[in-house]
């Protein structure tokens, strides 16, 4: 079972009230039920993904779904998530949920998750028609879905399914190089250079409506980059760059899940003088 918290908070570190993530919010009631959201003159919220634990514990924190689809390999990397999760929680004030939380493209499930990550490394069938308009509601409403290819074979297999799939969930729009100043590339670290497992291309691509981008592809393999065996070694080595390039994958995915969860925060009078000062 999987339910959502909304909190009052003065922290806006993790959550900033956006006026975009608000209509999300309002849909994400109207699929789960009657919630009443703070909304005051100084409300923020604050996205808890909670789910329940043995014997009637609640594990609060950051809730990394994973979007299920049939053909192809959904999974490519299931130990990534622990990984990325551990770092998070090191380098953030974010709690993460231990456990991901596998779902499909269903209203009731979509829209408790402000973040959902679609990775692979196969060809997959084609959404049905009502996945793909609830996807584009989801993503016109504030939702954020990072998508990677874990097998870094660009034209082929995962990359080539989902640029089909994503140009049927937005026709009139074409994936498009995130610039350098994106905020996704500042949201927590300052990221100066492409992490995963192979670099195959040189930049994010991304999907942007009005100045959010709702949609964020790496066809680098960060999940790759970020997979231990259950001995805590490394699954894959990362070339070209070798360590230096995995730990790029790690901040690559902080900065994700914190562009979901915070918008474009860094970009308002306060940061956008000290990130110049940084870069």
């Amino acid at each position: 079972m999987v339910e959502i918290m909304w909190q009052q908070s003065g922290d806006t570190h993790v959550s900033s009230g956006l006026p975009g993530r608000r209509v999300f919010l309002r849909l994400a009631l109207a699929a789960l039920g009657s919630l009443v959201l703070p909304w005051g003159p100084r409300a923020a919220w604050a996205f808890k993904g909670m789910a329940k634990k043995g014997g009637g514990g609640i594990e609060k924190g950051f809730a990394f779904a994973q979007l299920v689809y049939d053909g192809g390999n959904w999974d490519p990397e299931p130990t990534a998530w622990p990984s990325l999760a551990a770092e998070l929680e090191s380098t953030t004030s974010i709690d993460a949920v231990a456990a991901r939380v596998p779902l499909r493209l269903r209203a009731e499930e979509l829209f408790s998750y402000p973040f959902i990550y679609m990775a692979g490394n196969q060809d997959f069938q084609p959404f049905q028609d009502d996945q793909i308009a609830i996807l584009r509601k989801y993503l016109s409403h504030g939702g954020t879905l990072v998508a990677d290819d874990c097998a870094g074979t660009p034209g082929y297999g995962f990359d080539a399914a989902f640029r089909r799939e994503i140009g049927r969930v937005f026709p009139e729009r074409e994936m498009e190089r995130l610039p350098s100043e994106h905020t996704v590339f500042r949201s927590f670290f300052l990221v100066r250079g492409m992490g995963g497992r192979k670099i195959v291309s040189p930049f994010l691509e991304g999907i942007s409506l009005g100045e959010t981008t709702p949609v964020i592809y790496s066809p680098n393999g960060l999940g790759a980059a970020w997979a231990k065996d259950s001995m805590g070694r490394w699954v894959h080595p990362t070339v070209p760059g070798g360590e230096r390039q995995r730990k790029l994958a790690f901040q690559l995915g902080i900065n994700l899940i914190m562009y979901a969860l915070c918008s474009n925060y860094k970009q308002d009078r306060i940061h956008v003088p000290f990130l110049r000062q940084k870069i």
